[in-house]
């Protein structure tokens, strides 16, 4: 061994032959396959176990049931998935706290333009008085 990664030669005309299709694994396969799984708590196992049996008895394509969604029913994936709620909160928070920081600024702003204004009125009255 040189440390060189091995090649995959190729003869032409003589590409390697298509993988089999997939077969899905029957039930037993399936719990067989849980029970040998390391590292899983027994707890975890029932779950698992449960779910598997779940979906083979009266579970369709992605684990919908056959006839579909009973009227108004979510997903699993959009009652567990609270994305849009939270980044729309995230927005709001947002919004607000950059709301609160322009209101003040704008407060600021105009108190320091109102004290200038003061303090040039009262320049322009000293130098009247003066003038009188």
């Amino acid at each position: 061994m040189s440390g060189e990664p091995d090649e995959m030669v190729i003869e032409p005309g003589g590409l390697p032959d298509e993988p089999p299709p997939f077969k899905m694994p029957s039930l037993e396969q399936m719990l067989a396959a849980i029970e040998k799984m390391p590292g899983l708590s027994d707890e975890d196992r029932d779950s698992l176990r449960e779910g598997v049996l779940n979906r083979e008895q009266g579970a369709g394509f992605g684990g919908l049931p056959q006839g579909g969604l009973p009227q108004g029913a979510l997903p699993q994936t959009a009652r567990g998935s609270n994305m849009t709620v939270e980044l729309l909160l995230l927005f709001t928070f947002v919004s607000l706290i950059v709301f609160i920081f322009v209101f003040f600024g704008y407060k600021l702003y105009k108190s320091l333009v109102e004290r200038e204004r003061r303090k040039e009125e009262k320049k322009r009255q000293k130098l009247q008085k003066k003038k009188k």
